[in-house]
């Protein structure tokens, strides 16, 4: 072909064909790479709150790294996921009320238990119990337990800094119907906030009966979960160590 019959039209098509070349290829590399994780589910045998035989846990960590341990105890990544009990919870659960955009919310407490009254998926206010909060400074997140599996955190949160209840969206009204209403998938644990939050997170959403079956091995942010599972790596030192 000569330079002179080489119009934009054609030059259209060889760059389209290349993209298509490279996209391609692209979608393979990334079918194969999934498909290689899939079969290696070992690491993924943990149920709620138990570190499986990969993940060994803060604790054993502390063993050998006292120093890097006390710096992340009591940080934002080990406080990153905590269940609710008078020690974790930050807010002021003393029959509060909070009014925003129209919405009243009551938080209050049965024994010792943590509680919110609030505009649920319905319209209609519901009590709702605290199973878990996130983070500490400068805001605290709280999440309630649905159906099927479902966890949402709340769209107030607690202040603490200024000690006080807040809207995370105070000048944006959302209908209890819509996608970012705080009990429906702008505001869903499992797949908006866990994978930052917990260490080894499996969100295991059935599509056909839209529920989860999520687990973690570890609630919080700990060493493993930059590092990556600790159990060969204590083996190999305990294996040297013998030698």
């Amino acid at each position: 072909m000569k330079l002179k019959d080489f119009n934009t039209l054609d030059f259209f098509k060889i760059c389209s064909l290349i993209f298509f070349i490279a996209l391609t290829f692209s979608s393979c590399e990334k079918k194969i790479a999934y498909k290689e994780i899939e079969k290696d589910k070992g690491v993924f045998l943990s149920g709620k709150l138990i570190p499986d035989s990969h993940f060994l846990g803060d604790q054993k960590c502390k063993e050998c790294h006292q120093d890097q341990f006390k710096k992340w105890e009591g940080s934002h990544h080990d406080k990153a996921m905590q269940v609710a009990d008078s020690v974790s919870i930050l807010g002021k659960f003393n029959n509060k009320k909070f009014t925003s955009q129209g919405v009243t919310s009551l938080f209050f407490k049965k024994g010792k238990d943590f509680y919110v009254n609030t505009e649920g998926p319905d319209g209609k206010n519901h009590d709702y119990k605290i199973v878990y909060t996130f983070g500490i400074t400068p805001l605290q997140q709280y999440i309630v337990q649905f159906p099927d599996g479902h966890y949402q955190c709340l769209r107030t949160a607690w202040d603490s800094v200024k000690n006080k209840w807040f809207d995370l969206y105070p000048d944006f009204k959302v209908v209890h119907s819509e996608w970012l209403h705080w009990s429906r998938g702008g505001l869903n644990w499992n797949n908006m906030c866990a994978d930052c939050h917990s260490t080894n997170v499996r969100k295991n959403y059935d599509e056909k009966t839209h529920s989860y079956d999520t687990e973690f091995a570890i609630i919080n942010v700990n060493c493993e979960a930059c590092h990556g599972p600790g159990k060969q790596h204590v083996t190999d030192v305990e294996t040297m160590g013998e030698k």
